[in-house]
């Protein structure tokens, strides 16, 4: 019985590539240029809000912050209060209200729609923080 190199007429034992000689060039080629922005970028805000906020079920501390020139409150749990606090979450403005989402995400509605930032307190390190207790 024949091998298979052998039936279609190529040397036993070298294999052929099977796109060719033209398929090895174009791996070799640097990649083109990639978009600097990250995917989040081209996700349109209120579907990234609505995707990465924090959930709410819990909430039993109330959060207060200025808007303007008011005294406002946002209910929260106490980890979300310490992530506020602490700079690693930040409060924005969406369609469902005022929503607690991550850094990254605040980040980003401050780039795109800086009205709808409330609350993004500068990123303070744990080793900075006081002892918490649980």
């Amino acid at each position: 019985m024949a091998s298979r190199e052998e039936a279609r007429g190529q040397q036993p034992g070298k294999r052929r590539c099977r796109r060719g000689p033209a398929a090895s060039r174009r791996r070799a080629r640097p990649d083109k240029a990639r978009d600097p922005q990250p995917l989040e970028a081209h996700i349109p805000l209120p579907d990234l809000i609505r995707h990465y906020a924090l959930p709410r079920w819990g909430a039993d501390t109330a959060y207060h912050f200025v808007e303007g020139q008011r005294i406002r409150h946002a209910w929260v749990t106490r980890q979300q209060q310490r992530q506020l606090a602490d700079g690693y979450a930040g409060l924005v403005i969406s369609d469902d209200g005022v929503v607690v989402v991550p850094r990254a995400v605040a980040e980003q509605v401050r780039q795109r729609q800086p009205e709808n930032l409330l609350v993004l307190h500068p990123l303070k390190r744990r080793e900075e923080s006081p002892a918490r207790r649980s």
